[in-house]
């Protein structure tokens, strides 16, 4: 099973990755490669984390939570990866 980052995703890591630089300069690269590869890990375990009504399944990697669903047995995809303290609820509701 392969993860695939949906376009959102990839903006979500972007994203994540310039808040890092301007909070976090000294730790932004390592804390997103470390990120990426934990997203990267549920390729491996698929059922890992909380299964919402929706099907989409919710995992927290240390201050980050990412929403991802299993797409016709064979593919991961990343619904929505954002720091635990955002909205998600309302940013994952308008991608679903």
């Amino acid at each position: 099973m392969r993860v695939w980052f949906t376009e959102k995703g990839v903006e979500d890591l972007q994203l994540i990755g310039e808040w890092l630089l301007r909070t976090k300069p000294s730790k932004a690269a390592a804390q997103i490669l470390r990120l990426r590869r934990d997203c990267e890990r549920l390729a491996l375990f698929q059922k890992m984390g909380a299964c919402l009504p929706n099907g989409a399944r919710k995992v927290v990697y240390g201050s980050f939570v990412v929403f991802f669903r299993i797409k016709d047995g064979s593919e991961i995809q990343t619904l929505l990866i954002a720091p635990g303290l955002t909205d998600w609820r309302t940013t994952l509701r308008a991608r679903l």
